[in-house]
């Protein structure tokens, strides 16, 4: 509840600003005020505010709130027992994104987003933001082997940022309760950093069907021609899967465009220009994020705004979905739904994915981009699973976290925390780690299709990809305050506990079907849940 109300005053203080300061501008600038007394005009608005004494009193509560419920100050969404490297404060990771280190890196980061990828080198990451465990940040952190944790007081972590900038590099370790210390070091190994940034080696496609038709139906997915998403939803069509399952859980109807779709498009008559020009700008790639930040932006802008679909791509796309049973409406809207295989495909060129395969020294030329469609379930509740507890390393825990409405403000964290909780295999019992408190969720206005990115560069060994490329609504969904009031997740106990041992019973079943542990996405809507997407969970 506290961790709710913040982040009410939070978006408060965002309207504040943002109503008051433009305003202030354009006051000051008419009337010729001394810009120092403009600059934090708001700012001091929002502290004349009732929510300043409102925050103040949370500030106090904080660590009385987790001291009754038994918690500690820090939370663990990666944990590994020890790590030394050379400190770093900064206020994000987004300014050193695309950067690789030569020497382990201990980083004091004042916000985390969520989406970021974490530079090779860093080998800790403590921060004041709150970061929900199966996040995609969270995901790589384990991937990578980072200690990345949560501190829930700023008076504390303040303290450790003011003691530890002194002092060159730093010992961050876990102590028997799973609680953060911090010490300083004489010096880091730079074993760490060196293993971080080793080579990773793509297997080559098969781009033969993409040379042949533009979309494949689900019965024609195959190793090779797609990626993880297309190939791993294969496991759970079998028919030993399907009994495991049970009549209740669903599969989403699905199609794809296989690897070898974008170079046939590429190679179209109308796109002749086009190519050349991703050709003239990849040449141009030098390396330094800075000066190539543009020429990404313009890779990106090129094909979203330029590339043309030839006619019979999207007759093979209407077609395709018929078949998989999709209504016709959703496919009616053919720029629409180029658009978003457009931005798919884009999305190999962002800074982020970029660097993140230079760093792993992938070839850009071997990175292939295949498009998973399905037709998006808009359920009531989406949730993710790992089969085997990412924190503790127990095989027979399951942990999941679950949010209202889709799952993007799940995995890509949005402020505040998705409900928690564990799944013992064994006892067949889940308990409520956590409640949530994120204010805003993501929700359909209408019907829409997804369109997922899956290339050959994700959910591999030693490289973690996990969302570092886009996947894209048809029909864009839209931000609303999370109204938990009536919501039954909160208040009726009974229907809480048989969802999250539905849950863990249905991850305990693809676990065994698959016959190794999974990281798993889906929605629930009503009394029936839909795997949207799994991949094997990497320790």
């Amino acid at each position: 509840m506290t961790e709710r109300v913040s982040l009410a005053l939070q978006a408060q203080a965002e309207e504040i600003y943002s109503n008051v300061q433009p305003k202030a501008e354009e006051f000051g600038k008419a009337l010729g005020s001394d810009q120092a007394y403009i600059t934090n005009f708001a700012e001091e608005v929002i502290r004349g505010s009732g929510g300043l004494v409102l925050s103040q009193i949370l500030a106090a509560l904080a660590g009385h709130v987790r001291a009754s419920g038994q918690l500690g100050v820090w939370e663990l969404a990666s944990s590994i027992e020890s790590a030394t490297g050379e400190v770093k404060v900064m206020d994000d990771l987004v300014g050193i994104q695309g950067l690789s280190f030569d020497s382990p890196q201990v980083l004091f980061v004042n916000r985390v987003g969520g989406m970021e990828d974490i530079p090779p080198g860093v080998v800790a990451i403590l921060t004041p933001s709150g970061v929900d465990v199966l996040s995609h940040i969270g995901i790589r952190a384990r991937n990578q082997k980072v200690l990345l944790a949560s501190c829930h007081d700023a008076g504390i972590f303040s303290a450790l940022v003011g003691a530890n900038q002194g002092h060159k590099f730093a010992k961050v370790a876990l102590d028997s309760t799973m609680q953060v210390t911090v010490e300083a070091a004489e010096a880091a190994s730079p074993l760490a950093a060196t293993k971080a940034a080793a080579s990773v080696k793509l297997a080559a496609p098969d781009l033969s069907p993409g040379k042949a038709k533009y979309v494949m139906l689900d019965s024609e997915f195959a190793t090779g021609c797609l990626g993880g998403k297309s190939n791993n939803l294969q496991l759970l069509r079998q028919p030993g899967a399907k009994a495991l399952l049970g009549a209740d859980v669903a599969l989403p109807s699905s199609v794809a465009l296989p690897f070898g779709v974008f170079e046939r498009v590429l190679e179209h008559p109308t796109n002749a220009d086009v190519s050349s020009k991703l050709s003239s700008l990849e040449a141009a790639l030098c390396g330094t994020p800075a000066m190539d930040e543009a020429t990404l932006q313009e890779m990106r802008d090129v094909i979203v705004s330029q590339l043309q679909a030839p006619p019979q791509l999207h007759s093979e796309l209407v077609a395709a979905c018929a078949k998989a049973g999709m209504p016709s409406d959703l496919t009616s809207d053919d720029e629409a739904c180029f658009d978003a295989i457009k931005a798919v495909w884009a999305s190999k060129w962002t800074t982020r994915a970029t660097y993140s395969r230079r760093a792993c020294n992938i070839p850009h030329a071997a990175l292939h981009m295949a498009v998973l469609c399905q037709q998006v379930v808009a359920g009531d509740y989406a949730f993710v699973l790992h089969t085997t507890n990412p924190v503790t390393k127990d095989k027979d825990e399951m942990m999941g976290e679950l949010c209202v409405g889709l799952g993007e403000a799940l995995v890509g964290n949005y402020p505040g925390r998705a409900l928690s909780f564990t799944y013992n295999k064994k006892s067949k019992q889940a308990v409520v780690t956590g409640f949530p408190s994120k204010r805003m969720g993501l929700f359909l206005a209408e019907d829409s299709l997804i369109f997922r990115s899956d290339s050959n560069g994700e959910d591999l060994e030693g490289f973690a990809g996990a969302g570092l490329y886009d996947s894209v609504i048809a029909f864009d969904p839209v931000n609303n305050t999370v109204d938990y009031t009536n919501d039954k997740l909160m208040w009726d106990d009974g229907f809480r506990a048989s969802l999250l041992a539905k849950l863990g019973e249905v991850g305990a079943a693809i676990e065994a079907a698959t016959a190794s542990a999974q990281d798993i996405e889906g929605v629930v809507k009503g009394d029936h849940v839909t795997i949207l997407q799994l991949r094997p969970q990497i320790d």
